[in-house]
Formats: C-alpha cells, structure tokens, sequence
C-alpha cells in the first residue's frame, strides 16, 4: 500500500533499502537523524504546545509524559513523578513566555539549572502570576525543604539529559517536520538511531513519535483518507508510552495502524504491565523463533487437536516443538476472525518485488 508512514529505523537499513523508491513512488521522504546532522530534518517539541495559558498547560502535560522514559522498576517513585511535574512546569512557562528562537528546549534546560534560592524564589513569582496552575506548581516548589527541591530538579535534569547535546540543540532550534503533512502529502518519516543510541536517545524518540501520533489524532480523517502507519522496530527500549497504548484501541478511528516488533514477550511485558492487553488488541500478531515464555503462549492459543491413538486432546504443536528446528524458517500468525497460519519466512532480498526495489539505495 502506498501510503503514509513513520518508521523507527535501527541503524538505518530501512532508509538505505527504501527511500529512493517512496520518495518516488509514494510521497515526498523526511530523515530524522542526530548522528547525520547534515542530513536531518528539525524538531522543535515546543511548536507543538499551544501559548495560551489552557492550551499550554495541557500540551506541556502530554509533553512532559514523552521526556520521562518511565522506570521499569515499579512501585510509587516519588522522584520521577515530581520529576514530570517540574518539567510540564517549565515547559509551560515557556511555551508562555517565551518567543521565536527562545522558545525551545534550551529555554526550559536553563530554566532548570537554576540553584539560587533568591532566582527560584523570582521565578516562582512569576509562574504565580501566569495560571493557576502555574501557580500551584510554585507554591510546592516554594514548600519544600532545600535538599528535597534539589532532588525534584536533578532528578528532572537527568531526564532531559539528551537534549543538552549541541547537535540536538541545533536540531530542536526549529521544525522542518510537520505531523499533518504526513497524511496530506503521502509522506515518510524516517527516524534513524543506531541501536546503541536508543536508551540514551530514548527521551527524544518519544517525543516526536507520541507528539506525531497526538497531532494526527485530533481530527477523524475523511473516509478514503489512507492511514498513517508506524512501523516501530524495538519499540519496548522507549519504555512505556500510553500514547502507543492507547493508539491500539482507538487508533483506527483516526486513521492510524500500529505495526510494533519487540524481540521477546519478557521485554514488551518489562515495559508494558498490560502488555497482554496491548497484544490482544492486536489484528495480526506473528512470532518468529519465539523463546519459551513466547512459544508457551502460543501453545495455549494455537487450540488442541485430538490424539488419534489415545484420543486425549493435545496442543496443536507444542511449546518445545515451536522452540526447535520444526518451526525455524516459520512465522506463525494469529490474525483475528481466522484461524492460525503456519507461514514461510520470507526475506526481503529473495522476493522479487521488494528486491527489485531495494537495488537503488539512498
């Protein structure tokens, strides 16, 4: 299907297989790419967070959301949470205050590396008389204990860690990437981060994908409208995004697919605590050399079949058997509404059509 895509790209194979042949056969092609400066498209997270007060406020929320890579280690952490707040804070106060080349994530980066009580104690007088909001933000900030404040914000610096980078600092000065253009114009966006980047870049990839997936979700698209579909290759190292979770349930509604590939179930349930839900909302779902916490799920779901010796009903194929050589070169799908399909692996190079397509590189 010719149709519009955002594609996480590890390593960038998919941009060397496929660009020439989007670009000129599907719509106009859009690479995000710190480790290729020259070549990246600009994102600034703050044009997409609106300057009147209400506005802002709610979009610096969801923002905020999309910076902090959640913990995978569970239970109430005081620090992140706070960590969020102080970050939607400071996102506000300058979606607000600030304008044209100040208004990015530099802004909000100085912002938290103010430690002066008598500059805190300033800047909450002016978050006071911007919102109420704003306002009880500041009033906590002003409550707590010296060490506990330096805690929320060093706490809220390490999550915005990445985004001191000169490169990202350069790249977030201003957007070149548009969300809507996606669907108007038939286009692709590539996101390029070689795999040994991903948790440190995490905080970034989240944001344009979770702001990409918000903006194209504001308007039900006309009936014919093609969908926009995301393709995100090791989608459980950006940690949990409700906004992914969510896009399962409602997504179609808007016109968006989801197509999430994880190397084990143990990584997406490390990272989702409904990720049997997530996987249950899923139209297709395909395993390929699943390990044994994969393959015991596909047991129980394949159905069973009657033994014809004994008569006693057994799985249809076994977690053991699933693991083994028996089913190496399968890919076993569970497409809802059929039954399940035993199907042959087949690899991009050997198919003619996306061979074929794949001989002129970017």
């Amino acid at each position: 299907l010719k149709a519009p895509a955002v594609v996480l790209d590890i390593k960038g194979e998919m941009l060397k297989a496929s660009y020439r042949w989007r670009q000129e056969n599907v719509g106009p092609v859009q690479v995000y790419a710190p480790s290729l400066p020259k070549i990246s498209a600009h994102y600034n997270p703050l044009d997409h967070v609106r300057a009147d007060v209400a506005g802002a406020w709610e979009d610096a929320r969801k923002l905020a959301e999309l910076l902090v890579v959640p913990s995978t280690k569970g239970g109430d952490d005081y620090f992140e949470r706070r960590a969020r707040d102080m970050i939607a804070t400071t996102v506000a106060d300058v979606a607000i205050s600030e304008e044209g080349s100040r208004r990015t994530m530099q802004s909000v980066l100085d912002r938290m590396y103010v430690s002066d009580p008598a500059e805190i104690a300033t800047w909450c007088d002016h978050l006071a008389s911007l919102s109420t909001q704003l306002r009880r933000q500041a009033d906590a900030l002003r409550g707590m204990p010296d060490k506990q404040r330096e805690g929320v914000m060093d706490s809220a610096r390490s999550h915005l860690e990445v985004w001191q980078s000169p490169v990202l600092e350069d790249l977030s000065a201003d957007s070149t990437f548009n969300a809507e253009h996606l669907r108007a114009n038939n286009g692709t966006l590539y996101i390029v981060v070689p795999l040994e980047d991903i948790k440190r870049q995490a905080s970034i990839l989240r944001v344009i994908i979770g702001q990409t997936v918000h903006a194209l979700s504001r308007d039900v698209p006309a009936r014919d409208a093609l969908p926009v579909t995301f393709f995100l290759d090791e989608m459980p190292r950006l940690g949990r995004m409700d906004v992914i979770e969510e896009g399962l349930d409602v997504g179609r509604g808007y016109g968006l697919r989801f197509w999430l590939f994880a190397q084990n179930l143990g990584q997406l349930q490390t990272a989702y605590p409904n990720a049997d839900g997530m996987i249950s909302n899923c139209a297709v779902r395909c395993f390929m050399n699943p390990d044994e916490n994969a393959a015991k799920w596909m047991a129980e779901h394949l159905g069973q079949r009657e033994g014809l010796i004994d008569g006693k009903r057994k799985p249809l194929a076994e977690a053991s058997e699933l693991t083994g050589p028996k089913f190496a070169n399968s890919v076993v799908a569970f497409v809802r509404g059929n039954h399940p399909a035993r199907l042959d692996k087949v690899f991009a190079y050997a198919d003619p059509t996306t061979a074929e397509r794949m001989k002129t590189k970017a």
